[in-house]
């Protein structure tokens, strides 16, 4: 598996362990944050794959 893969496995993990909690407040900022770095994530993989940048193709 990629690491890729792993990361956004364990982020939506915790996004989904996120809703039980109490204070639904405090959930949904929590939920926020890991939607954006799943943003990013994706975003990176964009430029991965159109070559732009070869420092990333190392990464994977």
């Amino acid at each position: 598996m990629h690491v890729y893969s792993l990361t956004l496995f364990f982020l939506g993990a915790v996004g989904g362990l996120a809703g039980i909690g109490a204070d639904i407040q405090t959930s949904s900022v929590l939920q926020g944050i890991l939607k954006l770095l799943a943003g990013i994530i994706m975003i990176i993989m964009g430029v991965n794959m159109l070559g732009i940048f070869p420092g990333l193709r190392e990464m994977s």
